[in-house]
């Protein structure tokens, strides 16, 4: 164990609970030295050195991807909970990659999280999606959405041609959200 971590300190005047939690902490500490190259570098760890650069690569990558396709998946299903997690996940890899300004907007998202009303946090949980066309696993992104719906208005105002009149736009302006089901 690593005595010099003040948490630890704490943790170890305090009794019973503190050789629990120092059990846990070597636990996860050994359990951190089984995983792959990627969690080593993450969580500050000393990372092996193996001569099997292929297998490192292989580790990273696989790493990776698997985060893509969790986070794509949870937006897909319109799971808050699991889009915080991927959150917390990823504020980990930008600060490793000393990505301070990602970095900064997940932990800017924990703390808003956090400090928020519980009614208002469960609305900032939940209300990020829209299932525009229907059926399970179909949700984007409001903002994805409202890309579309620019999109599919600057085409109207495209195909008006001679016709672009400011009536002609208010027109196509209430229009264009009845238009969005595709």
């Amino acid at each position: 164990m690593d005595e010099g971590l003040p948490a630890l300190v704490e943790l170890k005047r305090r009794g019973v609970e503190a050789e629990q939690r120092t059990f846990i902490f070597g636990v996860a500490r050994e359990v951190v030295g089984m995983c792959g190259v990627m969690e080593q570098a993450i969580l500050g760890g000393k990372v092996a050195d193996s001569r099997d650069g292929v297998h490192n690569y292989a580790s990273v990558f696989m790493h990776y991807a698997s985060l893509a396709l969790e986070f794509h998946d949870a937006w897909g299903e319109g799971d808050g909970e699991r889009i915080l997690r991927c959150w917390k996940v990823l504020q980990l890899h930008f600060f490793a990659a000393h990505r301070t300004k990602y970095c900064l907007e997940a932990l800017q998202l924990q703390f808003q999280m956090c400090s928020l009303p519980p009614q208002l946090a469960h609305q900032v949980q939940w209300s990020r999606f829209v299932n525009a066309g229907g059926g399970k696993g179909h949700n984007i992104p409001c903002d994805l959405y409202n890309e579309h719906v620019n999109s599919l208005f600057k085409a109207i105002i495209a195909n008006m041609g001679a016709n672009l009149t400011e009536e002609s736009l208010s027109r196509a302006a209430r229009s264009v959200t009845g238009c969005t089901h595709w």
